[in-house]
């Protein structure tokens, strides 16, 4: 899967550079996992994390969860987005589907620049 993620996104032409935690070493958003509503300050630091490791950077995900999330902190894009808006996307402007219109696939962070 992190091979697959990585090879569509060089196959539009873009350019990764990884994160410090990615593929087996990423950092969940705690989403997915309902960590936020049961121990927020342990997903806040989690989203700092991953907020100090992109820096300026985009980060791309192929979780609805972790984009929703991280996307309020940093730049934040699904690749499915990247795939299909990659114009609306780089600027910003790609309307966040929410459910029960959103699949939520977990596991991968990419940090494009």
């Amino acid at each position: 899967m992190h091979n697959s993620v990585r090879k569509l996104l060089k196959d539009n032409g873009l350019d990764i550079v990884e994160m410090k935690h990615s593929r087996e070493k990423t950092i969940c958003c705690g989403e997915g996992g309902c960590v936020f509503p049961v121990s927020p300050d342990l997903a806040s630091t989690w989203t700092k994390a991953r907020k100090n490791e992109a820096g300026t950077n985009q980060i791309i995900t192929y979780c609805a969860g972790c984009c929703a999330s991280l996307g309020k902190s940093v730049k934040t894009d699904h690749i499915l987005d990247i795939l299909f808006e990659p114009e609306k996307a780089m600027k910003g402007a790609v309307k966040v589907s929410s459910p029960p219109y959103s699949l939520i696939w977990h596991g991968l962070i990419l940090n494009i620049n």
